[in-house]
Order: C-alpha cells, then structure tokens, then sequence
C-alpha cells in the first residue's frame, strides 16, 4: 500500500463512523417516535369514550399490557376496613374483561 492508499482508506473510515453515529441516532429517534404514537393513541382512545372508571381503568389495563407485551392484566384493590385485597377487574386480554361481581 502506498500512503495515498491510507490516506483513502482513513477518510473512509471517518465517514463510516459517522454515518453509524447517524444510523444510532436515528434507531433512537424512531423508538421514541413509536413510543410517542402508542402514547397519544392511549390518550386520545381514553378520552374519546369516558363512559364509565371500569371502562377506563379496563383500557388502561388494555394498554398497560400490550406496553409490557402481557398475556393478562388484574387490578387489585385494597378494602380499607378490611384491609384486604380483592379483585375489582382481573383477566383483561385485548378488548375483553370480567368484572368481579362482589362490588
């Protein structure tokens, strides 16, 4: 190799390095784009139907669980005077649920 041939082959090298430096960038922004997108979805599917705090709270859920990439979803809640906990809505899967009817 001659020197002229390094020299060629150094400026490549710097110029594969930043264009992985961009490449990274660009895998990074595009997660936090997805990420924004699921967001603003779960907020605008919230409040376009508020009917009821089971429906919200089952939507919550809804997404909750496709965020974590969940089989299910249970929401427990605490009974003050009883200190104990119970089953308010438990086996949410996609756009299904059950409701404990002991409320």
């Amino acid at each position: 190799f001659h020197e002229e041939d390094e020299e060629i082959a150094n400026s490549y090298l710097v110029w594969g390095g930043i264009a992985l430096h961009y490449a990274r960038l660009y895998v990074s922004i595009e997660k936090q784009r997805k990420l924004s997108d699921f967001l603003l979805a779960v907020v605008k599917s919230i409040f376009q139907d508020m009917v009821s705090m089971d429906s919200l709270v089952t939507k919550i859920m809804n997404f909750a669980q496709r965020l974590v990439d969940a089989d299910r979803a249970s929401l427990f809640l605490l009974d003050g005077k009883n200190r104990e906990l119970y089953a308010r809505i438990f086996d949410v899967k996609g756009n299904e649920s059950e409701c404990d009817s002991d409320t």
